[in-house]
């Protein structure tokens, strides 16, 4: 893996795209576990709920990072193109298990199919096998 795609840690396929990482300290509710997006005060709750489709698309084998391949279902899509639409500028964290994975910029609106990188073998077998 590319230390250009380690940095940038998260990509959204087909979509929009968030620019730049921002590792500053950004007030994050984590109350529960599994993958979440969150952008302001509102959040996405990655689960059996929200996700159609998930799969392990890529392991680094020299540092064990995991991307995930996340197809949302109809509702969960629409409301993450809503939120991310209304909050263009602002910041998106995700993070999993109450550890936060990323923060970003948003740029444009999202829609429903996404790639997660920066998560361990296990986290990401973890979140496959919670759907």
């Amino acid at each position: 893996m590319n230390t250009l795609f380690k940095a940038f840690i998260i990509s959204f396929c087909l979509s929009g795209i968030l620019a730049g990482t921002v590792w500053a300290e950004v007030p994050i509710s984590v109350q529960s576990h599994g993958l979440i997006i969150q952008i302001a005060q509102e959040r996405i709750m990655l689960d059996k709920a929200t996700v159609e489709f998930a799969s392990i698309e890529q392991v680094d084998s020299r540092s064990g990072q995991c991307s995930i391949f996340i197809k949302l279902k109809s509702a969960a899509a629409n409301q993450l193109e809503l939120l991310t639409a209304k909050n263009i500028g602002k910041t998106a964290v995700i993070s999993f298990n109450g550890k936060v994975i990323i923060s970003s910029i948003i740029q444009s609106k999202l829609k429903g199919q996404l790639v997660v990188a920066g998560l361990t073998k296990e986290e990401a077998e973890q979140f496959i096998n919670s759907l």
